[in-house]
């Protein structure tokens, strides 16, 4: 095989195979999201239950998001609440840094809150942890095959632009699968 052959079958990947992995990976972290989801949604409803019947210094003032990206990951971020204007809106007051491990500092998240919410927070971190390691492995997966095809196409591509593009096109097919259900 001569150079020109083979740089000829390099450049002509599967698009039957890419959209392969690309569904599953786009699938791998919608799941993950949604399980996330669950978990936030819980925080707030334990958090809210917690709440009922206590003075308001001793209501904790710790709040959980989960922020999606573009590039098809997340985020799941504690944050301390504030209030705005005369209606009291809770609000993001200061963000918490992770640090560069999969799990926040519980102490430092605890630190200045009521000692009924350490239970809470303790066992929605733990969860938390366990679903940011396997996006993290999902994130790995997903850089290498966006390696992998900025190789064989010659062309520069961002993680955000593969899963956007994937997502995009298949929006209009997924759309029409379910209309019937609803």
């Amino acid at each position: 095989m001569t150079k020109r052959t083979a740089e000829s079958a390099r450049r002509q990947p599967s698009a039957q195979a890419n959209e392969t992995v690309y569904s599953w990976l786009s699938a791998q972290f919608d799941a993950l999201r949604a399980e996330g989801q669950l978990v936030v949604d819980d925080y707030w409803n334990r958090l809210k239950a917690g709440r009922t019947g206590r003075k308001p210094y001793e209501r904790g003032t710790l709040g959980l998001r989960l922020r999606s990206r573009d590039s098809g990951a997340f985020s799941i971020e504690w944050y301390e609440m504030g209030s705005l204007g005369r209606d009291r809106k809770p609000v993001a007051k200061r963000h918490i840094a992770k640090g560069n491990s999969h799990r926040y500092p519980v102490r430092q998240v605890l630190r200045g809150q009521p000692d009924w919410l350490s239970s809470l927070v303790e066992e929605t971190e733990d969860v938390l942890a366990e679903l940011r390691k396997r996006q993290a492995l999902l994130v790995k997966i997903r850089d290498a095959l966006v390696a992998f095809q900025s190789e064989i196409t010659g062309k520069t591509l961002a993680a955000s632009d593969v899963l956007a593009n994937f997502r995009q096109a298949h929006a209009g097919a997924g759309e029409h699968e379910h209309e019937g259900e609803r």
